[in-house]
């Protein structure tokens, strides 16, 4: 079934709610943050989908995408650490030419 404009409006309009209520749960003391802040992420992508005029869902977005995490997730510190070991070698291999 084909949902009509204003029932997919309105579909948005409840998924931007959840998307609201996860922030301000994700700003409460003791909250999971990246846990609320994925959800807020999943509900305002998910109201953009049904309502992509809709600015203030586009606002939100870009403000979360533009927040970075509070914790690094550790893949990204693994691949950090690998890539800065490599620049090491690179320098150390480099430095080893230098010398007279």
């Amino acid at each position: 079934m084909i949902a009509s404009s204003a029932q997919r409006k309105a579909l948005a309009v409840d998924h931007a709610g959840r998307a609201r209520e996860a922030l301000v749960r994700a700003a409460e003391l003791g909250a999971d943050y990246e846990h609320e802040r994925g959800t807020a992420i999943r509900e305002v992508v998910r109201a953009l989908a049904l309502d992509p005029a809709n600015d203030e869902n586009v606002a939100t977005l870009g403000q979360l995408m533009s927040t970075p995490p509070r914790v690094m997730p550790e893949s990204v510190a693994t691949e950090m650490g690998a890539a800065e070991q490599r620049l090491v070698q690179i320098w150390a291999r480099y430095s080893i030419g230098a010398l007279p």
